[in-house]
């Protein structure tokens, strides 16, 4: 018996000891749906030139996972020609090096948030006092 037990447990062993030899590190992704309309407030403050500071506060009453305000501070070049501003995060794209990146937060009464930048443009209407904001959001893994 003694040993139908010990060839018994040599294969069980030898599959246990193999089990971890071929293992890959694996990340895992979990997607959550996420589609809201924020009403939101817009600040252009000339910085230098036709560069602005561009900032975002908004709030929205559907918002899913509770996220129901946002913050976004961004850069723009206004083109006081066509009125279109190019909007990125980033200032030094516009020649600025000693200003923080520009970001946006996504967040509500909880622990929950989401962080990003955006990038995009905005065309204003200076005679009917409108602006059309068309944005890219990239979101990050960590702020």
């Amino acid at each position: 018996m003694l040993r139908l037990r010990a060839v018994w447990f040599t294969p069980v062993a030898a599959a246990l000891l193999s089990f971890g030899l071929g293992t890959k590190k694996v990340v895992a992704q979990i997607q959550y749906p996420f589609s809201a309309i924020y009403n939101s407030e817009t600040t252009l403050e000339p910085i230098a030139g036709n560069i602005l500071k561009i900032t975002n506060i908004g709030e929205s009453a559907n918002a899913p996972y509770g996220l129901t305000r946002l913050v976004n501070i961004s850069y723009g070049n206004l083109d006081n020609n066509t009125g279109v501003i190019t909007i990125e995060p980033d200032p030094a794209t516009f020649g600025l090096n000693d200003l923080p990146l520009g970001n946006i937060t996504i967040f509500g009464q909880g622990a929950d948030k989401l962080f990003g930048t955006t990038r995009g443009s905005a065309t204003l209407d200076f005679q009917n006092f409108v602006g059309t904001v068309s944005k890219d959001l990239i979101l990050d893994d960590f702020p």
